[in-house]
């Protein structure tokens, strides 16, 4: 009958698993030696600087041979070395996992307490500790002024870099939808658009039946200082059903609508047909106060992808 000792080792959560066997057992016919190879995470200690070094090898014996003669580049110069730890695992991930664990910060102390009784003592007199400590304060000095001052930096520039990003989210709304449409010329006076307008008015009118038209309009807020957009169906767009586009700690100073030709290039009786063009010009402010107040402005010029219908 077989059984199963497990020993803590040193407040540790691995458990050490020992097989016993009667001796009649291993003499049983139909018992087998078990031939496994074994993968090995192992600590040296150089005896020329005491320093540790932590590996894996499936043959221990040969790879500390090649480390004392100097055939491991990594060691090849801190020679010779005595072994002081090593663990045996049958999977190889396994034996990997426990590399780094050793290689850690929480490994390293393991192996402090593991191997207190091997590892030689060492400590700092009183000049070297106070020494120490008077550069760490210098160091920890230095590294909060650095620090204070890149942050500082950052801060001034991530009120430009989120308005950017704002302006260019609403560019690229606006570019979308005059690519994907035709300026709605009836929607201004005279069906002549100013230069430069606060207003853009855009219609979808590729169904044959006008109660499917989609109408698109912007239009600049000056007292709230932001853009409202509306999308409707079947007639152009009224107070209510305008939405704001831009959030609260972003303020629009500006928007001008540049519109190329200031006819309506499709109209009948037009002898020369050109693609409409549109330009947005845009200013923008952000009112985050821990920021200061910063400016973009930002501009964008689009041709209207929209083809008259035959």
């Amino acid at each position: 009958m077989d059984q199963d000792i497990h020993y803590k080792l040193d407040d540790t959560s691995y458990m050490l698993h020992i097989t016993r066997y009667k001796l009649h057992d291993l003499h049983d016919p139909g018992f087998t030696p078990l031939k496994t190879a074994m993968y090995y995470v192992y600590v040296l200690q150089s005896k020329k600087d005491h320093k540790l070094y932590t590996g894996v090898t499936q043959n221990l014996r040969e790879r500390f041979k090649q480390h004392n003669r100097g055939e491991v580049f990594s060691t090849k110069s801190r020679g010779p070395f005595k072994l002081i730890y090593y663990e045996a695992c049958l999977n190889q991930q396994d034996v990997y996992q426990r590399e780094r664990y050793l290689k850690s910060g929480p490994g390293k102390s393991y192996l402090k307490k593991r191997l207190k009784r091997s590892l030689p003592l060492t400590g700092f007199t009183l000049v070297e500790l106070l020494v120490s400590l008077a550069i760490i304060t210098l160091i920890v000095i230095a590294a909060a002024g650095i620090y204070i001052y890149a942050l500082g930096s950052q801060q001034k520039t991530t009120a430009n870099i989120d308005l950017q990003e704002d302006g260019q989210n609403l560019l690229t709304l606006i570019a979308k939808d005059i690519r994907a449409n035709h300026l709605d010329y009836g929607y201004y006076p005279s069906s002549t658009p100013s230069s430069p307008e606060d207003e853009l008015a855009l219609i979808d009118d590729t169904d044959s039946n006008p109660a499917n038209y989609v109408y698109y309009t912007y239009k600049y807020v000056a007292v709230d200082k932001s853009i409202e957009r509306c999308q409707k169906t079947g007639s152009r767009c009224e107070e209510a059903d305008f939405a704001t586009l831009t959030m609260a700690d972003v303020k629009v100073e500006k928007l001008d609508f540049y519109i190329y030709p200031l006819t309506d290039p499709y109209a009948t009786g037009t002898a020369n047909i050109t693609s409409v063009r549109v330009t947005t010009a845009l200013d923008l402010s952000s009112q985050k106060e821990r920021f200061g107040q910063k400016y973009v402005r930002l501009q964008e010029t689009v041709i209207s992808r929209y083809e008259e219908k035959k």
